[in-house]
C-alpha cells in the first residue's frame, strides 16, 4: 500500500501543477483514484475499509507514514477545491472541507460495491458518474 499511495500522490501532484482549471483537475484526480482502485484491487479495498481514525492513532512507523501520505493526498484535493472557489468555477457558499468530505465519501464508498471484473460497472463508468454528479452540483451557476 505504501507504493500505491506514493504513486497516487506523485500522479496527483502532477495533476495539481497542470494548466487545467480546478474542475479539470478534480476530474483527473477522481479518474486516477478509480483507476488505482481497479488496478490495485483487492489491496486498496482492504485499506479503504480500515477505519482511518484508527490509522491516525497507530503509533507504528507504518501507521504514521500511511496517515501522513493520506493527509498529503487530501490536502492536494482541498487545494484544488479552493482553487475552484477562488477562480469562481466552484460554489463559494459550500465550505471547501465539506465539498472534500462529499467527494471522498463518494470515492471511498466504492469499496462496498465496485468489484473489478465482477459487476457491470467499471472504474471508467464510475468516474464519469461521480464527476457528473459532484462537479455539476459543485459548479457555480452561470
Amino acid at each position: 500500500m505504501v507504493d500505491v499511495l506514493d504513486e497516487n500522490i506523485a500522479v496527483a501532484e502532477g495533476i495539481i501543477v497542470s494548466d487545467d482549471d480546478a474542475t479539470g483537475k478534480l476530474r483527473r484526480l477522481v479518474e486516477q483514484q478509480m483507476n488505482s482502485y481497479g488496478q490495485n484491487y483487492p489491496f486498496v479495498h482492504v485499506y479503504i475499509q480500515e477505519d482511518m481514525t484508527q490509522l491516525q492513532l497507530d503509533a507504528t512507523s507504518w501507521g504514521k507514514e500511511m496517515a501522513r501520505k493520506t493527509k498529503r493526498f487530501e490536502t492536494l484535493v482541498l487545494d484544488t477545491l479552493q482553487q475552484g472557489v477562488d477562480e469562481g468555477t466552484l460554489r463559494g457558499e459550500v465550505p471547501v472541507q465539506l465539498m472534500a468530505k462529499s467527494l471522498f465519501g463518494m470515492v471511498k464508498w466504492t469499496h462496498r460495491w465496485l468489484k473489478p471484473g465482477m459487476r457491470n460497472v467499471d472504474a471508467k463508468q464510475t468516474t464519469e458518474a461521480f464527476c457528473a454528479l459532484f462537479l455539476e452540483g459543485a459548479r457555480t451557476k452561470t
